[in-house]
């Protein structure tokens, strides 16, 4: 699980990547999503989209088809956690 100070360092890195100007944007666009598949095969919690939801927009706009699915099915696996956690504890 990534402790909050962590997750907000990378939450800031990635608004600051997607806020830049430059050539470089996709290719730290690319790290980012590969940060996020990481975290995701090492089972981390996500409880919040804002990441991928950054993520998905920059990608839905310049992104490959495959790099458009894989953000989408993450937003998925996290709103599918977020609904099975508010049924089973409300």
């Amino acid at each position: 699980m990534m402790s909050l100070p962590r997750f907000g360092i990378a939450l800031l890195s990635v608004c600051l990547l997607l806020t830049s100007c430059g050539g470089q944007k996709m290719e730290r666009a690319r790290q980012s999503l590969h940060l996020l598949e990481t975290q995701n095969r090492s089972d981390s919690v996500f409880r919040t989209d804002t990441l991928q939801l950054s993520l998905a927009k920059y990608f839905d706009r310049h992104g490959t088809r495959s790099e458009r699915e894989v953000l989408h099915l993450r937003r998925v696996k996290l709103f599918s956690f977020i609904f099975a956690f508010s049924r089973k504890y409300h």
